[in-house]
This record gives structure tokens, sequence and C-alpha cells, in this order.
């Protein structure tokens, strides 16, 4: 890879073995071959490693093994990639997920883009596909603004963008020092939140580059109370940052995207693995809110009056509020309920 040029890509592995020769194929397919991949393997306990070296001579030195000494989760994986990849100055850094795919011009088409228009962030469309079966269930991040815009001009995107950080390119000079907290769901978030205050412009593709692999225990997914306590702690600490005068702007950012995460997502998914802990994860999300962001009813995002909702994501997330509010949001996660086990259908926020 040129010398300060190019792009640096994380990718943390975990127990991936069935997944990994496509996603590495899909890497290897790159048009844009200006990269170096940092894997990091988190202990994996199947043949993930052995695929790895299987597949490195490809890479001609473009990729880098790395291993955990521990196993450490998502985020603090990725921080072992970020690390090492300091020590290899790249323009732009990538965080791809080894369960999923890339299209083939999906780095060429990132890096076109960011500089044609000189942007610190560009966003991909993402296609989710049910691993089973094929089907793609939805599209997602295809209707943003094409142009290069200032972020601050764009805090209505903000507040309901994914907040995924693997369809996204990012100018690495403008995230150099954030790293993932310690949270098992959710960091992602935190990342793109913490990363909000350094990125000046960002601007979509609209156009699909990355293929989210939906997998059969993703619709409910391990989600107990341990990962609901993690994610309180994890937005805790980032709204103690969002104290600080270059945040303020977009606080009612922050407040969205936990709201969002944790009493939409969060508490739904916790009472899926346990309906009859439902209204007290319903209870204890709330109080949270109340107590860590406590103006949040006041958000112009979750509030009726406020402003007039632009789209459909707006107008439910502001029912919701209102569930919240009136102590009815039960009702909502009984109809998601019934929606994942007799349709088969994720609503994602």
């Amino acid at each position: 890879m040129s010398g300060g040029g190019g792009v640096n890509i994380i990718v943390p592995v975990y127990n991936v073995a069935r997944y990994l020769p496509d996603f590495l194929d899909s890497v290897l397919a790159q048009t844009y071959k200006d990269y170096r991949m940092f894997v990091v393997d988190d202990c994996s306990e199947d043949n993930s490693k052995k695929i790895i070296d299987k597949y490195i001579p490809h890479f001609e030195g473009r990729l880098i093994y790395l291993s955990n000494a521990r196993n450490e989760k998502s985020g603090q994986t990725r921080n072992h990639g970020l690390d090492e990849a300091e020590k290899y100055p790249a323009e732009y850094t990538a965080f791809l997920d080894s369960d999923d795919t890339v299209l083939p011009d999906f780095l060429e088409y990132l890096v076109k883009k960011a500089e044609e228009t000189h942007s610190d962030m560009v966003i991909c469309g993402i296609k989710r596909i049910e691993d089973v079966t094929g089907k793609v269930i939805c599209t997602e991040a295809v209707n943003g603004p094409e142009e290069c815009k200032d972020i601050a001009g764009l805090k209505d995107n903000m507040a309901f963008i994914n907040p995924a950080v693997y369809n996204k390119l990012f100018r690495t000079s403008c995230i150099r020092g954030i790293r993932f907290k310690r949270m098992l769901r959710s960091e992602d978030t935190c990342f793109l939140l913490e990363a909000l205050s350094g990125l000046k412009t960002a601007v979509y593709t609209n156009r699909v580059g990355y293929c989210y692999r939906l997998r059969k225990d993703s619709l409910t997914g391990a989600f107990g109370e341990d990962v609901c306590k993690s994610m309180f702690q994890g937005f805790a600490e980032t709204a103690k940052l969002y104290s600080q005068p270059e945040y303020a702007e977009y606080w009612e950012v922050l407040e969205t995207q936990v709201f969002i995460r944790c009493l939409v997502g969060g508490t739904c998914r916790a009472s899926f693995s346990d309906m009859r802990r439902m209204r007290k994860n319903i209870n204890e999300a709330y109080t949270y809110m109340n107590t860590t962001f406590p103006d949040w009813k006041q958000n112009r995002y979750l509030s009726f009056g406020k402003r007039r909702s632009k789209g459909g994501k707006e107008l439910a997330l502001k029912i919701c509020a209102y569930m919240y509010r009136t102590h009815t949001f039960g009702i909502f996660v009984l109809i998601y309920f019934m929606m994942l086990q007799v349709l088969k259908i994720d609503a994602r926020m």
C-alpha cells in the first residue's frame, strides 16, 4: 500500500469459519487494491485461523493477522486492529464484519466519492440478506443527500442514521484516537457519536456496497440483562463527553440514538429472550432515560408538535416515545414480537 494513502480495513473475527471464505473472497475481488486489512481473531474456537492462514498468501502482504490474548468482544477487538493500524498510516479507515460480504467496487466507489467531494465520511447502502434463503429483507441508506454536506447540516440524518461502521469510510485523521467502548451492543453507535465533532463533512453514495448477512439467531439474538446494562453504561459515558461545548449542537442526536438503541431496540430484544421480563425491561429503560437524559421528552425528534415528522421512521419513534410517556409501550413490544414469530418480519430501527 502506498505510504500515507489507501485504506486500512479493520476486521474482527470470532467463530465465523462458515462465513469467512465468502467474506475473504469478496475482499480479494475488490477492484481497488490499495488497502491493508487487519484481521483480528478474538480467540475463535472453530477453524477460523486455519482458513485465514490459507488465504494470507493470496493477499500478497495486504492481510495482517492479529489475535487477542483473551476473548474481548467486537469493540475491543476492533481497537486492537486500530492500534496496530496506526503503525501503517493510511488516508482512510474502513470497518468490515467477517460474516458479511462487500460488492467488488465497494472500496473503489467509496474512495472515489471521498476524493471527489473531499468528505470525511462516505456512506454506502446496505442490503440485508437472510442467511438461509438468500432473500433480500430490506435495503438501507440509499436515500441520503449525495452532495457533500457539513455534519452540522446533517443533524436530521445523523439522528436516524444506521450507526453501523461497516458501511462507512472514514478519513483516518478525523477519527484518530477514538476507540470503541467496552459494550456488548451498540459500540458502533458510541463510536460514531464520539466522531461527530471531528467529522466536518459527509456524503451518501446511495449505492449498495455492503451485504449484511441476517443470520438465523440474529432476529432476537443473545440479548439479556447484561447487554442492556452495558449499553446503559456506554451511553452514560458518551453523555458525559457530550457535556463538552463541541458536542452541544448534537445533544438531541445523542438522545434520539439512545432512545432507538435502548428504549426501542434494546427493550424489545431483551424482552424477546424472556417475555416475562417485559414490564421490568420497559421500566428500567424508562428510568434510565429519565435519569440520564432528563429533558428527552422535549427532544424535537421524539415529540409531536416540536417539528413535523420527516418520514415514517421519525413518526414511528414519536409514537414509541408517546407510548413510553403513557406507559403503553408494552403493546408495541407484543406487536413486534408477533411480527417476528408469525410473519418473520424484523422491523428494525
